[in-house]
């Protein structure tokens, strides 16, 4: 099949510079199984790296930042897209954020680009009014309306809520504006003039449909009702909705064999699918990714929940790291799911050289992509879901893995071969990893749940035999956010906390060795092991408390409080220094300054700050530390002098999490992938 863009530069590598772009290249090629000879020397060197998320349906893409909003559309027979990114990769509500609309010809790579001051919520193309126009919606309860030649301002619309869903009807002088409003108003606007058009009388409106009818008629969403306006003729009617369905969220119009179909999506995750003219109706039901308390699991931007995206055959629904694919005529699985860089993506369908794609749009992969369902796809065995730890046993050195959804990865440090199949666990919402040698055979604890999903087990195993080693224990806990494996003075432990006690349990059995009281209780935020003087200790950090340390080696001998680190959240201990991030909030979303301190709460470095959140350090040797950052940039740093190593690695995704192995190299979780890098040569000890 000929490729759709293959003129388009910039969608495999694309890099911000000549570094970037070498550097992506080694990097895909490794990902891809090529031999690479001699890479140039200032680049980090890329020893091994998985590749389940290069899927050949995904036929164009790029990296366009963190995305907040898309649209695309096709002018003067050129396809264009239109994206609304945040310069700088900071969470939202960050006082630092700028703003930006670009309108990329995806056909040649050409780029027009504006700042804006304020958030951005929806866009939308107008290139069928009298002169081609871009709509956004922004947080300032707000519509700007833009030239689309050369992205000159035309004028702004004052809409009184803040915009949540947009859609462009008719063609020409006819051209209108059809806004839903996060209060759940409709209001309708002439573009070329800014003139308010008069509306029905009509309920307060929860969502506006994917599509229209071939007379221009638009689904309304109204609690338990799905309504059909046809503007020009004023007139709604009620859509009949099939038992089981409630409170609607959102909908999606399609055509199939010349008759008119539509999807509908509620809150409790069911789909359902009617055809308008027979009214008859199939449903779906377990679509998604359940999580362990049974709540929907579906995600994208607008809200935790994206809407359903019929494109071709193919009904995508957007989970948290994957969009699964379903048969809408049938509600059957529709091939393997769609990974990469998808991550609580919203989708959107796109008709391109009579082909069914499928647009995606990742705030957190800062990625836009365009799919084919129809083309085949085989994966290599790995993970299914998002990599969220990876752990390196000592000595012989085997990188274990974990994915959300509980599937087990050894690989040998040296090459990444698999070295026994996946273990599938089924341990949903698995968070904390823990992996050592035990005879010659890799073992692996893992630990599960959320705050409103309990699950106090500790899962233990055998990674040979692909089954448990003993029974699950139970460790005080109401659900497990953190283990390590760690030498004590009195042998192997396992050491695990969730909320409540640490809890020292023997690796071997699962026997409980010793349990040290937390008076922090629910507000620990981080959580570390290393040693200190030759003693294992645990440090816990808390939102409004100083840090403290614990001594494994004596558990009953209390803590020792860490002065000056209210509000830093442990990330590591390392040679005997406490390594932190600062932020202001319960949790480190937007957290960004490191600072390093000594066992009393003396600085022992320089504040490095960044561009964008911490998402994951190890440590290697004392002064030095790997940081991977939510702009896709991986660092090694000098604790002491705050210095940047070397150039900052570019990954394909954000890195999830990071183990340091014996000789010095990092191994990186990103998406459903992991790769062993070094840094360049003659970089660090």
């Amino acid at each position: 099949m000929e490729p759709l863009f293959a003129d388009s530069p910039g969608a495999e590598h694309p890099g911000s510079d000549d570094f970037d772009r070498r550097q992506s290249a080694l990097f895909d090629a490794v990902r891809r199984g090529k031999v690479v000879s001699g890479p140039d020397t200032d680049l980090w060197q890329v020893d091994w790296a998985s590749g389940v998320d290069l899927d050949p349906r995904m036929v164009w893409h790029a990296q366009v930042g963190p995305v907040v909003a898309t649209a695309w559309g096709e002018v003067d027979a050129r396809p264009v897209l239109a994206t609304a990114v945040t310069l700088d990769g900071r969470p939202p509500g960050d006082p630092k954020l700028r703003h930006r609309l670009d309108v990329r010809d995806v056909l040649s790579g050409q780029i027009r680009s504006v700042e804006c001051e304020v958030p951005v919520r929806v866009l939308a193309f107008a290139p069928d009014a009298e002169e081609p126009l871009l709509i956004s919606g922004h947080k300032d309860n707000t519509l700007r309306i833009w030239a689309l030649a050369d992205l000159a301002h035309r004028r702004t619309l004052d809409i009184g809520d803040e915009p949540h869903t947009l859609a462009v009807l008719g063609s020409g002088p006819d051209t209108r504006l059809l806004l839903r409003t996060s209060r759940g108003r409709l209001r309708q606007w002439d573009p070329a003039t800014g003139a308010s058009l008069p509306l029905p009388d009509l309920p307060t409106v929860f969502g506006l449909g994917a599509g229209s009818l071939v007379d221009g008629s638009v689904v309304l969403l109204a609690q338990d009702d799905a309504l059909l306006w046809t503007p020009d003729a004023n007139r709604v009617r009620q859509l009949p909705v099939p038992p089981g369905i409630r409170s609607i969220r959102g909908a999606t119009l399609w055509r199939s064999a010349g008759r008119q179909m539509l999807t509908v999506h509620d809150t409790t995750d069911v789909l359902a699918t009617i055809d308008l003219t027979s009214g008859q109706h199939t449903l779906l039901g377990a679509h998604s990714q359940t999580g362990p308390d049974g709540l929907m699991a579906t995600e994208g931007r607008l809200s935790p929940h994206s809407n359903p995206t019929v494109t071709g055959p193919a009904l995508a629904v957007p989970v948290k790291w994957q969009v699964n694919l379903w048969d809408v005529r049938t509600m059957r699985p529709l091939g393997l799911p769609l990974t990469g860089p998808v991550a609580r993506a919203d989708t959107a369908a796109v008709r391109w050289q009579g082909r069914d794609l499928l647009m995606t749009s990742s705030r957190r992969d800062g990625v836009v992509a365009l799919w084919d369902p129809a083309i085949p796809v085989d994966r290599e065995p790995g993970h299914r879901q998002g990599v969220v730890a990876v752990s390196v046993t000592e000595p012989d050195g085997t990188v274990v893995s974990v994915d959300e959804g509980g599937t087990l990865v050894a690989r040998r440090a040296a090459d990444g071969t698999v070295v026994a199949p996946p273990v599938a666990t089924d341990v949903k919402a698995t968070n904390a990893l823990a992996a050592w040698t035990d005879h010659g055979r890799p073992h692996a604890a893992t630990g599960s749940g959320r705050l409103r999903a309990h699950d106090p087990l500790l899962y233990r195993w055998d990674l040979a035999t692909g089954g448990t080693s003993g029974a699950a224990v139970r460790t005080g806990n109401s659900h497990i956010r953190w283990i390590a494996h760690q030498r004590l003075r009195t042998g192997d432990a396992l050491v695990v906390h969730g909320y409540e006690d640490i809890a020292l349990l023997d690796p071997s059995d699962g026997t409980l060795l010793a349990a040290i009281p937390n008076q922090i209780r629910r507000l620990s935020t981080g959580f570390a092991v290393g040693t200190i003087d030759g003693r294992a200790f645990a440090g816990l950090s808390s939102h409004e408390k100083p840090a403290r340390l614990h001594d494994l080696d004596d558990p009953s001998s209390g803590w020792r409080t860490v002065l000056g680190t209210e509000g830093h959240h442990l990330l590591a201990l390392l040679d005997g220094r406490l390594v932190t991030v600062r932020s202001e909030l319960p949790t480190r979303e937007r957290a960004t300054a490191l600072r390093t301190w000594d066992r009393v709460g003396r600085s022992a470095g320089a504040e490095i700050d960044g561009p964008a959140a911490v998402t994951a350090v190890a440590g290697r040797a004392w002064p030095e530390l790997y940081v991977a950052r939510a702009d896709r940039t991986l660092s090694l740093v000098d604790l002491r002098t705050g210095e940047h190593l070397a150039r900052p690695l570019l990954l394909p995704r954000p890195a999830t999490c990071l183990a340091t192995t014996v000789q010095g190299c990092v191994v990186v979780g990103f998406g459903h992938d992991l790769a062993l890098v070094r840094p360049p040569l003659g970089v660090g000890g």
